[in-house]
Formats: C-alpha cells, structure tokens, sequence
C-alpha cells in the first residue's frame, strides 16, 4: 500500500539527469542512467549506417572518386573489398568523405540533397568533397532530420501508420502533491493492445515522437516520452513534471514491436 516515506538516495539521486521535452514542449529531467538502459534496448529500429553500408551505397567507383577528394590514391579492387570484409576504412579522411557521399546519394544525389537541404548544388557539392568542412546549421539539421526519417524507412516503420506496442520493466518513483509525496516500486508496463481497445495506446503525437527521438538515437526524449504516457494514460495522473507522475530510476526487460 503506498505511503509517505523520507526520501533515499536512489541511482536517479546519485547519477546525472539530462534535461529532455516530453510530447509537448514541457521541459522534464530524466536520469541519464535510464536513458543508457533504453540505448541499450533493441528499440526495433536498424542500426546506423556502417562503413560497409557506406561503401556498398557508393560503389567502388564512387570510392575511388571520395579517395581522390582526399587527396589520397584510389583502392584496387581488392582493397575495396577488403574494407567491405572488415567493415572498415582504415584512413579518417577517406571515411569521412565516404560517408558524406553515401549520405548525399541516399539523398537522391546531389540535386536531390540541395532541395532537401536548401543549399544550392555547388555547396553540396563543395561539402560532399570536403572542400567545405561542415553543412551551415540549418542544413545541417535539415540533413538530421532526413537521416532519422531514412532510418524510420529503412527499418519499415510509418510512425503514422503503424502503432508501438511496448513493454518493460522500470523502478518507479511515483511523484504527486508537488514533489513532497515520493513512493518508489517496481512495476511492469505494457502499451498498445489491441487496435482500438486499450486505452494505454499512444496517440499519433506520441506515436511520431517516440519514434523520432529513437531514430535520432535521443534516448533521454524517448525515456520523457514513455515517463509522460505512463502518468498521463496509464496511470491517470493529472499532469507530468519533474514533481508529477512516473519518472524512471531504471529501465529493463524493454521490447517494442511496431504494428
């Protein structure tokens, strides 16, 4: 039964918290130890492009020609293949400007990522050879934003289609009246049963940002984002802040699988 209790030190006490925004523009602080946990979840999304993506998304042709921008000498063929063997460019220079050429093709080519990017063709060009180090700041997030999207559509996911259905299990501080009433359990959730049923489901609000912030790897919004559902719909509780509702000491046991 709960209970008003003096406070102890729990990991949340003792670790860092990062500040993150839930669904809304409500600034939260999560423990950035439950944020590691959930990074270390399969979150049911492919991982980043690797090396060995990279140089299959470009070719050997389009290798030699990022070797050459780096001032360095082409690989054979079979140095090709080695790197794709061992998943890895052994030169910095040569795997930066890999990278940026394999991220302007998926991007439809250099035409393609100027409009995404809002940057002129030539630009894009200067920065896909190294000419120019970094994209400007809002191209820049613009690129962010395309590289999450590719990774939602690369791992079949349509955040406004499909809905997650999750489960874990977290230690709880349960949080009302202001902060000053504190109870600490542990407690096992399951989001989203059957379509239409269950009214632990997320919105499509909660839905496109869930499946945002894990697409950017922005694993202390996505520990918001679920502290924030528990409260609210699962729990009932009237509002989410740092002195209301669920927030996470710890995170185990996570699976989500999108439907």
């Amino acid at each position: 039964m709960a209970q008003f209790r003096a406070r102890r030190r729990t990991r949340r006490d003792e670790e860092p918290v990062a500040t993150s925004v839930a669904t809304g523009a409500r600034r939260v602080s999560v423990a950035s130890g439950t944020a590691r946990d959930l990074a270390q979840a399969d979150t049911g999304l492919v991982g980043e492009p690797t090396s060995r993506n990279h140089l299959a998304t470009i070719g050997y042709q389009g290798v030699r020609k990022a070797a050459v921008d780096a001032g360095r000498t082409p690989p054979s063929p079979r140095t090709f293949r080695r790197w794709k063997q061992h998943n890895r460019i052994p030169d910095d220079r040569v795997a930066d400007l890999v990278a940026r050429r394999a991220e302007i093709t998926r991007l439809g080519g250099v035409d393609g990522a100027a409009t995404q990017l809002g940057r002129s063709p030539s630009a894009v060009y200067d920065w896909q050879a190294g000419r120019t180090q970094s994209l400007r700041p809002d191209a820049q997030g613009r690129l962010v934003d395309a590289q999450a999207a590719q990774r939602l559509r690369d791992s079949g996911i349509d955040t406004a289609q499909m809905r997650p259905v999750i489960s874990f299990t977290a230690d709880v501080h349960a949080r009302t009246d202001g902060g000053n009433y504190d109870y600490r359990m542990s407690k096992t959730f399951e989001f989203g049963g059957p379509q239409g049923l269950d009214h632990t489901q997320m919105d499509p609000e909660q839905r496109r940002a869930l499946g945002d912030a894990l697409a950017r790897n922005d694993h202390a919004r996505a520990t918001a984002i679920l502290e924030e559902h528990a409260s609210v719909n699962f729990a009932a509780f009237d509002a989410f802040d740092d002195d209301t509702g669920f927030h996470f000491d710890a995170i185990t046991d996570f699976h989500i699988d999108w439907q």
